[in-house]
């Protein structure tokens, strides 16, 4: 299972560039006994470019020889604790915590 994997690093990259776009905004959350958070929120501008991205662009189709994306869209079948202790089983197997 091939899953997108970025350093925190890159996240507050782009958080940064999508802040200068206008597409997300952001605030500081003052703490006592932890350093100060931001928080950032999606923007109107923001949420028009993602429903673009998500409904417009293009797809590569994936290849379906996937066993784990099979059993997954198979789910319906089994309970959902079965589902839920197969997906924590994989995403352990995939960490390398097993």
């Amino acid at each position: 299972m091939h899953t997108c994997t970025a350093h925190h690093t890159q996240i507050y990259r782009e958080l940064l560039k999508m802040e200068e776009e206008k597409l997300v905004e952001s605030k500081i959350i003052q703490q006592t006994d932890y350093p100060d958070k931001k928080i950032y929120k999606i923007t109107d501008k923001g949420f028009e470019l993602l429903l673009e991205w998500m409904l417009n662009k293009s797809v590569n189709v994936p290849k379906l020889k996937d066993a784990l994306l099979l059993r997954v869209s198979m789910f319906h079948f089994i309970p959902v604790g079965q589902a839920i202790a197969f997906l924590e089983k994989a995403r352990n197997t995939t960490r390398g915590d097993s």
